[in-house]
């Protein structure tokens, strides 16, 4: 056969061009090379930002700010204070004089990586209430950039993005004293714990309300310094918590905006209120408890346990106390939710082989309100309540031993996608109170539920507006295995493992 002349021809160009074209690239990125610039930015002094916490303060040898390039893509670089010269100084590569350049302090305080996240979330909630742990956050913008060779230089004002507020906390006219917690949320308007800074933008962007939660082991004698993110006109209102268990609730009756770089002066008058908790109770918004529903109140919870600490075990002896668990009103969806679309165990989350240490499975007591009984005796797993609802009998190892929801749901990652059962949990928010205070029952909690539900403790007949729970399977936050996870089926009492593509019911609960 004849070679087709003309087709070579046409294949031997193509060949050609592509080889140029490799050859271009490549002097291409060989003339494109990155170029690093010794950068030198001017940031006045903190006092020169007008921010009124700041007088008197001078930047020192450990300060470090970050530059942050708003325009192309690029890590986001370091510049260390120099006492000498009184700038600050970094490298900084591919500079250009028309470059918009964010500056940010504290630069520890950032996140993100790389320039194409042009936004940053801050928090505010891991404070003191002391002055030594007021947040400085500060924020810097230059749009001129002067090159030389291989050097570059700028200056940038620095703004404050956080205002503080000195707060006073009177019961009667006398300050309150030995205050351990303080809990800040917006009764008219929004008030953040966290928000959304845009640096391109050069504003906060939308936050979600939530409330701020303030603890000091030391104890405060009747007053706090604080940093506060920015909003719109907010009227605060409180919950202080003292040493011996006291709570007082009360606002500063003094509604407006809080701007950033502005410094307040805030007088709370407040009431003392019950925070003496009994299984049963209804827990309201303000963290405090009452037998009787109060309807001025925002309720949010049922008591189901009590504890010594926030954070502590269940005891099983307590018939009043401080601290304890609450129960949702409601369950967080309406039509259920996988456990988790990842097929591989949870590093840190424990797996349980045994409902109780022997059986695989079982069947919790039926409780009728008088006796107990269960679908099948030989998978009866030996557990009691006394009549106001605490544990009286139950296994001391498998997957109803374990009380730890709190710890076991941290351990799985927020997002509700991925782990349906313990992400929403953890998301669920109600009155501001969020940000992960929620969280998904061990199988422990899940079991007292039902049994608490069997006994009629927990009823939307005695404790409006509770919600029953479902006739339906819940999740608890639990493995079996790298593909099956615990629930607990209402409907029978049986507790069981499926696989976690499995859909289920999720009731949050939460330490108070």
């Amino acid at each position: 056969m004849k070679p087709n002349t003309k087709l070579l021809y046409r294949v031997l160009e193509f060949t050609f061009l592509f080889v140029a074209l490799i050859f271009v690239s490549c002097k291409k990125d060989e003339t494109e090379a990155d170029v690093y610039y010794s950068f030198t930015l001017n940031a006045g002094q903190p006092s020169d930002d007008g921010y009124p916490i700041s007088e008197g303060l001078t930047w020192n040898s450990s300060d470090q700010i970050a530059a942050i390039n708003v325009t192309l893509v690029r890590e986001i670089e370091k510049l260390s204070y120099n006492t000498s010269s009184q700038k600050f100084s970094g490298n900084m590569v591919n500079i250009l004089s028309g470059n918009n350049l964010a500056f940010f302090y504290p630069a520890s305080a950032l996140t993100t990586e790389h320039s194409d996240t042009i936004t940053q979330d801050f928090s505010v909630m891991s404070q003191d209430g002391t002055e030594s742990t007021v947040l400085n956050y500060r924020y810097g913008f230059c749009s001129s950039v002067t090159l030389n060779e291989l050097s570059a230089s700028a200056t940038a004002t620095m703004e404050a993005i956080l205002a503080v507020a000195k707060m006073k906390f009177l019961h009667n006219g006398s300050p309150i004293n030995d205050i351990v917690k303080i809990e800040f949320r917006a009764k008219e308007g929004n008030v953040y714990g966290k928000r959304t800074f845009n640096f391109r933008k050069k504003a906060y962007e939308s936050g979600t309300n939530n409330n701020m939660v303030i603890k000091n082991n030391q104890g405060l004698d009747g007053s706090a310094v604080l940093a506060m993110i920015p909003t719109d006109d907010v009227l605060l209102e409180v919950s202080v918590f003292t040493a011996d268990g006291s709570i007082y609730v009360g606002n500063n009756n003094d509604e407006g905006a809080i701007e950033a770089g502005n410094l307040y002066d805030w007088t709370f008058d407040c009431t003392k209120e019950n925070g003496l908790a009994h299984i049963g109770d209804y827990f309201y918004s303000d963290m405090t408890v009452s037998s009787e529903l109060n309807e001025n109140k925002k309720c949010i919870g049922i008591v189901f346990a009590l504890t010594d600490t926030e954070d502590g075990d269940i005891n099983r002896t307590l018939t009043s106390s401080y601290h304890g668990r609450i129960v949702a009103l409601n369950d967080v969806n309406s039509t259920g939710k996988t456990w988790s679309t990842m097929q591989y165990n949870i590093k840190g989350m424990p797996d349980f082989s045994t409902a109780d240490g022997s059986l695989e499975e079982g069947f919790l007591p039926y409780w009728d309100g008088k006796s107990s009984s269960s679908y099948f005796e030989s998978g009866h797993i030996n557990m009691a309540l006394t009549e106001d609802g605490r544990i009286e009998t139950w296994p001391s190892s498998g997957l109803l031993s374990d009380f730890n929801g709190k710890e076991n749901t941290a351990y799985a990652d927020s997002s509700a996608i991925v782990y349906g059962a313990c992400g929403q949990a953890a998301a669920y928010s109600i009155s501001g109170i969020t940000n992960k205070r929620w969280y998904c029952p061990s199988g422990g909690e899940m079991a007292l539920l039902y049994a608490q539900s069997r006994l009629g403790i927990l009823s939307s007949e005695t404790l409006p507006p509770f919600t029953n729970f479902e006739a339906r399977g819940y999740w608890c936050a639990a493995e079996r295995e790298e593909n099956r996870a615990w629930y607990i089926q209402f409907a029978t009492g049986g507790v069981y493992a499926n696989y976690k593509l499995s859909s289920y019911f999720v009731r949050p609960l939460m330490h108070f």
